[in-house]
């Protein structure tokens, strides 16, 4: 049915999977038909895919598009096996879909595109670079992970990459969940794996003017925002120490990026 010219079933099918990709059981029925129970079957993710270019930016189906693939690429807890996602996640990362989740974010930068595509698009990105096959894919290609590894630091930062390796500052900032997602997936490349594509684009000292910059900004007295702001500087001190030095504990596996409450902000059809 994804297949037929009717922007209005699209949407309404969209829709749909998202919500019923929410849980194990919907990402199971979505990547599963009842003829082969046993073995998966990705054509719905595919169609996603080819959907999803076609797509307005900010548009409601493009977010419900972006949250369907963030829902099926996430582990939400320990009784999610990673050979569920795994093969999700190969098939999008195929496709392109770091570099696509990338562009999202860099066009957010220069114009005004709805939160929730950002914070799943940063979310769904993170997701992508989390997955085993993926971090050995780009350990193989230094040269690839340099470049995520620059766009991600550009972000963080509020610049903006130009043709011809020019930069500008970023006339739209990010919101912090999307700031914890971009630094989340950053903290995936900061290992000693990466120690090339590291020295390349200067993390070290690009991290640390984030940090200059980050923890001067005025905040609201709300409690969220103070867990925030705490969150952020927490996961940047993580890169640089991946012990957390109050309690010797390693702090990776606290840092999580699916805590959206997703339903919640799906309110429009």
């Amino acid at each position: 049915m994804l297949n037929m010219n009717s922007h209005e079933l699209k949407h309404a099918l969209i829709a749909l999977i998202s919500v019923i990709s929410s849980t194990q059981e919907g990402v199971d029925y979505i990547t599963h038909t009842q003829r082969e129970p046993k073995k998966q079957n990705l054509q719905v993710v595919e169609k996603l895919v080819y959907i999803l270019r076609d797509l307005e930016d900010g548009c409601v189906t493009q977010r419900f598009n972006i949250a369907a693939l963030q829902k099926l690429t996430a582990q939400t807890n320990a009784s999610i096996e990673e050979s569920v996602t795994e093969p999700i996640i190969d098939l999008l990362v195929s496709r392109g879909m770091i570099q696509w989740c990338l562009n999202l974010l860099k066009r957010c930068q220069t114009k005004e595109i709805h939160s929730f595509c950002q914070d799943f698009g940063s979310a769904l990105l993170a997701n992508l670079l989390h997955a085993t096959n993926t971090l050995q894919m780009l350990e193989r290609d230094q040269r690839q992970t340099t470049t995520i590894m620059n766009t991600l630091l550009n972000l963080i930062n509020g610049v903006v990459e130009l043709e011809n390796d020019r930069e500008v500052a970023a006339s739209h900032s990010f919101q912090n969940s999307v700031l914890i997602h971009l630094l989340i997936c950053l903290s995936y490349l900061s290992k000693e794996r990466f120690t090339t594509s590291i020295e390349v684009c200067n993390f070290v000292d690009r991290i640390s003017l984030f940090v200059e910059t980050f923890s001067v900004q005025q905040i609201g007295e709300s409690d969220q925002e103070s867990h925030d702001k705490k969150t952020i500087l927490d996961l940047c001190a993580h890169m640089f120490h991946p012990k957390d030095a109050t309690n010797g504990n390693d702090i990776s596996a606290t840092m999580e990026f699916n805590e959206l409450k997703q339903e919640e902000k799906i309110r429009e059809f």
